[in-house]
C-alpha cells in the first residue's frame, strides 16, 4: 500500500484538479436532488395503510383532505363568497366550508349559525381544504393573500412543507458554526494555521460529493436531507485528524514530507480502516428496517462516510503536500500537543470509574427500554412555533378535527346505514360524508351530481369519510381507529381500508417498532466481527462493543428519568450513529494501548495511550457535540433538535467511558494476557 499512497501523493496535481471537477459537479447535483417530508410515504408496500392508500388513489380521484384554513371576522355570506375564491386558486384540488352545508341554497339570514356550526362559529369560517402536496408554501401564501382578515392555517400539508424549506437554511447555519468551531479546534491541536483549513476543506469535499450523488436516488427524505451533512462531517472528521498526527509524528523524525506522509497513510490504514467500517455498519443497519426511511438515510449516511475515507486518504495528503511550504511558513507550536494531565487523571480513577460504568449498564439497560415514543410528525413543532400557534387557534374555536377514510365494498346501502348507525354511537365523531347520509338508503345514488358521486362512489368500493375530535397521534387514538376497523369488518369482513394521518402513525408505530431490535442487533454483530477480525482477539470485542452500547444505554435511561417523550426514529438513528462512530474512539485508545505495550509495562502503556489518543477522541467529540447542541438549538422541528440533543449527550457519554473506564478494562485485558509486571 505505501507504493500505492506515494504514487497518488506524486500525482497530486491531476488528484486536485480531479476533486475539483468532481465537486463542482455535484454542487450542481445537490440542487436537483429532490426532498419528500411525508414520512408515510416510507412505510413498507404491504403495509395496511398503504395497500389502502393505493386502492383509494386507483379507486377515487379524490383525495383526503391535509389542511385546515380559518379565517376570523367574516359574516356567513363573506365566508361564503371566500370560499369560491378559494376553490378557484391553482393548487387546491377540493374545499369544503360553510357553501357545503347550504345545499338548498337558503339564505344565511334564516339558516342560522347551528346548521354550520362545524364550520362557522362566532365570526370565525373554517375551511377544509385538499391541496396539492407538489406546490410549496407559496400555496400558502396564496391563500391567505385572499383575505384582508387574519388567517391560520394547519394540517399534514403545512407540517410538511414548513419542515421541508426551513431545513435548508438551518442546516447551512449549523454547517457554518459548526466549521467555525471545528477551526479553533484545529488551531490548538495542529503545528500550522494553514493546516486546518485544509482539513475543513477536505471535509466540505466530501460533504459536496456525498450530497450531489443522492441525485442518483432521485428523491431523499427530509430528516436525511437535514441530518445527513452536518453527521457525516461529524463522525468522519477523526480519519482527517488521525493522518495529520501520524504525519506530524513522521516528520519529527526528520523524513521529506512525502515519506512522512505515504507512512501515515499506511501505518493509519488499518486502524482508520476499521474505525470507518464500523460507522458504515453501524448505518448500514438502518437499511434493514422495514420502514424505508431507514435505508434512505443508513444509504447516504453509509456512502457520506465512505466518501470521507477516500478523501483523508487522497485529496487531504495531496492539498497539505502541494501548500508545504506555506505550511511551513506558518508553523507554530501546538497549544494543546498530548494530554498528559487527562492521562494521569485517568489512571487514578480507572478501576472506580470502570466499576460504577458497570454496575450502572445492566439498570441503565432496563430503563432506556421504558423510553416514551412519538412516531408521527403531529409533534415536530414546539408549541412557540407559528405551526403549533395556529394549530392551537384553530382548536380552541372548532376543536380537534382529524380526517380520515373508510372504504367498504359497494352495493350494501342497508349495512352501510347500520355501519354508520354504528359509528355515530362514538362520541369522538364528529360527522360521517357518505351518499347514504345524502340520500338514504332508498334512493338511488345516481340521483347525486356526479362530482359528488365521483368522490363516493367507485366501480369496487363506497367511500365514507369520517371526522373525528381526536389527536392525531396519542394511545387513545390508535385505540379508536382500532375500534372504526374492527367495527367495519364486523359488516364488511376483510374488505375494508382506511386511510388517513394517524392510521398511517399507527403503522409506523408498528413498523418502526419492530424494527428496533433486529437493526441493533444487527449493528452489534457486524461491529462485534470487524472487531474481531481487527483486534485478533475476542475479549477485546467484547470490551469495546460493551464500552460504547453501555455508553448509549445510559444516555438514552437519562431521557427515562427525565420523562422525555423520543422520536422514535430519532432514537433508532442515533443509536446506530452513536454505536457506529463513538467506537472508533475505542479503537483508537486500545490500538495505541497494544503498541505501547510492545516495550512497555501497562500502566505505562495505558497513560500513553491515553495521553497520544485523548487529543485526536476530544476534538473529534467536541465536533460531534457541537453539531448536535447547535441542531437542537437552531432546528425549528423537535425530531432533528432532539436528534442533535441525544446525540450530543451520547458522545458525551461515550468519551467519559472510553477515557475513564475503558483504560480500567484494559488494565484487566493485560492481566489476562499476562502482560502484568
Amino acid at each position: 500500500m505505501k507504493s500505492f499512497f506515494r504514487r497518488i501523493l506524486v500525482h497530486r496535481r491531476f488528484v486536485l484538479i480531479l476533486y475539483l471537477i468532481v465537486v463542482i459537479l455535484c454542487g450542481y447535483a445537490t440542487t436537483k436532488v429532490k426532498v419528500n417530508s411525508t414520512l408515510s410515504d416510507y412505510l413498507p408496500p404491504d403495509s395496511d395503510s398503504t395497500i389502502a392508500l393505493s386502492e383509494m388513489e386507483n379507486q377515487f380521484t379524490g383525495k383526503i383532505p391535509n389542511a385546515q384554513m380559518m379565517v376570523e371576522g367574516l359574516t356567513m355570506r363573506e365566508a361564503d363568497r371566500l370560499e369560491g375564491k378559494i376553490r378557484e386558486l391553482d393548487g387546491v384540488l377540493d374545499v369544503t366550508g360553510i357553501a357545503d352545508q347550504n345545499m338548498f341554497d337558503m339564505p344565511y339570514d334564516f339558516l342560522g349559525e347551528e346548521a354550520v356550526k362545524d364550520y362557522y362559529r362566532d365570526g370565525y369560517a373554517l375551511y377544509t381544504l385538499t391541496l396539492d402536496s407538489d406546490r410549496g408554501t407559496d400555496l400558502m401564501d396564496e391563500l391567505r393573500a385572499l383575505t384582508d382578515h387574519k388567517v391560520s392555517i394547519s394540517g399534514s400539508f403545512v407540517d410538511g412543507k414548513v419542515t421541508k424549506e426551513n431545513s435548508g437554511p438551518e442546516i447551512f447555519k449549523v454547517i457554518g458554526i459548526v466549521i467555525a468551531i471545528a477551526i479553533v479546534l484545529f488551531m490548538l491541536t495542529m503545528d500550522s494555521w494553514v493546516t486546518p483549513f485544509l482539513l475543513v476543506l477536505s471535509l466540505l469535499a466530501a460533504v459536496a460529493i456525498n450530497s450531489g450523488t443522492n441525485i442518483f436516488f432521485g428523491t431523499i427524505s427530509s430528516v436525511t436531507n437535514t441530518a445527513a451533512n452536518v453527521l457525516q462531517m461529524g463522525v468522519s472528521v477523526d480519519y482527517f485528524i488521525f493522518i495529520l498526527h501520524r504525519y506530524r509524528e513522521y516528520r519529527e523524525t526528520g523524513l521529506d514530507s512525502v515519506e512522512a506522509m505515504s507512512e501515515a497513510m499506511t501505518h493509519s490504514l488499518v486502524s482508520v480502516l476499521a474505525s470507518s467500517l464500523t460507522t458504515i455498519i453501524g448505518f448500514a443497519a438502518l437499511v434493514f428496517m422495514r420502514y424505508r426511511i431507514g435505508m434512505d438515510m443508513g444509504i447516504v449516511l453509509s456512502k457520506g462516510v465512505a466518501i470521507s475515507l477516500l478523501c483523508a486518504f487522497t485529496l487531504l495528503p495531496c492539498m497539505v503536500l502541494s501548500l508545504e511550504k506555506l505550511i511551513a511558513k506558518t508553523q507554530h507550536k501546538p497549544l494543546l500537543q498530548s494530554a498528559h494531565g487527562l492521562a494521569g487523571i485517568s489512571m487514578r480513577v480507572k478501576l472506580p470509574i470502570m466499576l460504577i460504568f458497570l454496575v450502572l449498564v445492566i439498570p441503565a439497560l432496563r430503563l432506556q427500554s421504558n423510553n416514551q415514543y412519538y412516531y408521527g410528525s403531529s409533534h415536530f413543532y414546539k408549541d412557540t412555533h407559528f405551526v403549533m400557534e395556529e394549530r392551537n387557534a384553530i382548536e380552541a374555536v372548532f376543536g380537534k378535527k382529524n380526517t380520515v377514510v373508510l372504504l367498504v365494498p359497494k352495493g350494501q346501502k342497508s349495512t352501510e346505514d347500520k355501519l354508520i348507525a354504528e359509528l355515530k354511537e362514538m362520541p369522538e365523531l364528529i360527522s360521517v360524508t357518505a351518499y347514504t347520509e345524502m340520500l338514504g338508503t332508498d334512493i338511488p345514488y345516481e340521483m347525486l351530481p356526479e362530482d359528488i358521486r365521483m368522490l363516493l362512489i367507485s366501480e369496487d368500493y363506497s367511500r365514507m369519510v369520517l371526522t373525528l375530535s381526536i389527536d392525531e397521534e396519542s394511545e387513545d387514538t390508535f385505540s379508536l381507529l382500532e375500534q372504526v376497523k374492527q367495527t367495519a369488518q364486523s359488516y364488511f369482513g376483510d374488505q375494508t381500508h382506511l386511510v388517513g394521518t394517524s392510521v398511517s402513525t399507527s403503522d409506523l408505530k408498528e413498523v418502526i417498532s419492530a424494527d428496533s431490535l433486529k437493526v441493533n442487533l444487527i449493528a452489534v454483530i457486524a461491529i462485534f466481527v470487524v472487531l474481531l477480525f481487527s483486534t485478533h482477539s475476542l475479549i477485546l470485542p467484547i470490551m469495546l462493543t460493551l464500552c460504547i452500547e453501555g455508553s448509549i444505554w445510559i444516555s438514552m435511561a437519562y431521557s427515562t428519568l427525565r420523562g422525555e417523550t423520543l422520536f422514535y426514529i430519532g432514537y433508532l438513528i442515533v443509536s446506530s450513529i452513536l454505536l457506529g462512530s463513538t467506537v472508533d474512539y475505542a479503537i483508537l485508545v486500545t490500538n495505541r494501548f497494544r503498541e505501547f505495550l510492545q516495550e512497555e509495562t501497562p500502566n505505562v502503556a495505558l497513560r500513553s495511550s491515553i495521553a497520544h489518543s485523548a487529543i485526536s477522541i476530544l476534538t473529534s467529540g467536541l465536533i460531534l457535540i457541537s453539531a448536535g447542541i447547535l441542531l437542537s438549538i437552531i432546528c425549528t422541528d423537535q425530531l432533528t433538535g432532539q436528534l442533535g440533543k441525544l446525540l450530543a449527550r451520547g458522545t458525551m457519554v461515550a468519551i467519559l467511558v472510553v477515557l475513564f473506564a475503558l483504560p480500567g478494562l484494559l488494565k484487566l485485558y493485560a492481566r489476562k494476557k499476562g502482560s502484568s509486571r
